[in-house]
Formats: C-alpha cells, sequence, structure tokens
C-alpha cells in the first residue's frame, strides 16, 4: 500500500504501531491473494484443505489472518493453487526513524 493511499498519517505511530501496521498489510496482502487463485482455480475451502493436509477451519482462520501463517504452510497453500511466490523487497517511504 502506497503512503498517499492511506486514511490516516502512519509517522504518527509508534515504531511498534507501524511494525504491527506492516505485518497486517502482508498478512492482508496473502489473504488476497490466496482468495483471488481459490476463485480462478474454482477451489473451495474443503478442497484446499485436502490438498494441504489441513482442516477446512484452518483454512477459514488462514484466510481471516487468525492462523499461524509461517512460509511453509504459505509455500504449501501456493503449491496447492499451482503458484509460486515472488517476494519483492522494497525500501518503506513511510518509516520513522
Amino acid at each position: 500500500m502506497e503512503h498517499s493511499e492511506m486514511l490516516f498519517d502512519i509517522n504518527k505511530l509508534s515504531l511498534e504501531e507501524q511494525k504491527f501496521f506492516q505485518q497486517e498489510t502482508l498478512i492482508l496482502e496473502v489473504t488476497e491473494k490466496v482468495s483471488e487463485l481459490m476463485e480462478k482455480k474454482k477451489i473451495d475451502k474443503i478442497m484446499l484443505a485436502e490438498k494441504i493436509g489441513k482442516s477446512p477451519r484452518y483454512i477459514t482462520s488462514f484466510m481471516r489472518g487468525t492462523a499461524k501463517m509461517d512460509l511453509r504452510i504459505i509455500s504449501d497453500i501456493f503449491f496447492a493453487l499451482d503458484s509460486e511466490i515472488e517476494i519483492v523487497p522494497k525500501k518503506l517511504s513511510w518509516k520513522n526513524k
């Protein structure tokens, strides 16, 4: 998300709040991509759960952003959706020093 698109001034947040904001942004981006791929491939939560050996409840929690998300699980989900992840780091334009 670009700084100019935000509804608030992130620079007014503490460093801990900024870090939390960054975490939540990443979770949102991952879950949105998974949702897009599931829709495109016509795969529901039950089917995805079976493909990665997790319960449908876990997939629901994952999609809500409340499940533990480690890199292996994220990789498994994208693999099950015949996709891979490309990580492109970029400098934060808004971070307080």
